[in-house]
């Protein structure tokens, strides 16, 4: 069965207030974000993975109407902090900070599906090409920025790459292919290589695993948000374009 993405509140209509002290309650949060914004729908709390300080390590996600509404809300939440900065909260502002979380915002060039292979040893350029893209077809510049692949001499007489492919289903069998030591290089000493995915692969592959391991077959943005935030400064920005792109495996409910 497809995996249900489903939510009242897109990304593109949600707030959110990072920073907040770790021992905020729900009431003072409430009270600042509805003085500002009292046409906001709904309000969730969450520990920060990453927060700004170990003392501030909740935030809020504010929910809105319409993506509009949520732009509109960010300025007026901003004003309420330099104000609350100047008078003194007990939210203590001084470290807050908001941001739209535009995850499904639209961009020139769609996501794509990478894979870092390893211990390439010794082999030339046109044999990992050939060997790599016959799992599926690879991006180009005009169709993602991208370049469909790129090679690197990691330490003399060892290589390295990253293999951008269009489809996550092919840099999927390219992974599986490297797990079951199909992919042998080297002209002397011969080795396996070795994969990792690697941004939007990685995503999707994280969003099944914690469904298998939570036995459902429902999640929410929100839910997935959390999942693409363990990749830390790698975080796709994009991730509701990739499981777009990914119509086999998730029914996305905008």
């Amino acid at each position: 069965a497809k995996i249900k993405m489903t939510t009242n509140f897109p990304p593109d209509q949600t707030v959110v207030l990072k920073g907040l002290r770790r021992n905020i309650t729900q009431a003072e949060v409430q009270r600042f974000v509805k003085d500002a914004t009292p046409y906001v729908q709904s309000i969730h709390m969450s520990q920060d993975k990453y927060p700004p300080r170990d003392t501030h390590p909740v935030l809020a996600y504010l929910n809105y109407q319409s993506s509009s509404q949520a732009r509109q809300a960010k300025s007026a939440l901003d004003q309420a902090i330099k104000v609350a900065k100047a008078k003194g909260n007990p939210i203590d502002p001084s470290v807050l900070v908001t941001y739209l979380k535009e995850a499904g915002a639209k961009s020139l060039f769609p996501p794509a599906f990478s894979v870092w292979v390893g211990n390439l040893k010794d082999s030339d350029d046109n044999e990992i090409e050939k060997k790599l893209s016959k799992f599926g077809a690879l991006v180009t510049f005009a169709s993602h920025g991208l370049p469909p692949f790129k090679i690197f001499e990691t330490i003399p007489g060892n290589k390295s790459a990253i293999f951008n492919f269009i489809n996550f289903k092919d840099a999927k069998n390219a992974l599986d292919a490297c797990t079951l030591r199909l992919l042998i290089f080297g002209k002397v000493d011969r080795a396996y290589a070795t994969g990792q995915p690697q941004t939007h692969t990685k995503l999707v592959l994280d969003v099944l695993e914690r469904c298998r391991s939570q036995n459902h077959l429902a999640l929410s943005f929100m839910e997935v948000d959390l999942v693409a935030s363990q990749q830390g400064n790698h975080k796709p920005e994009r991730w509701i374009d990739a499981l777009r792109l990914c119509p086999h495996i998730f029914d996305i409910d905008d």
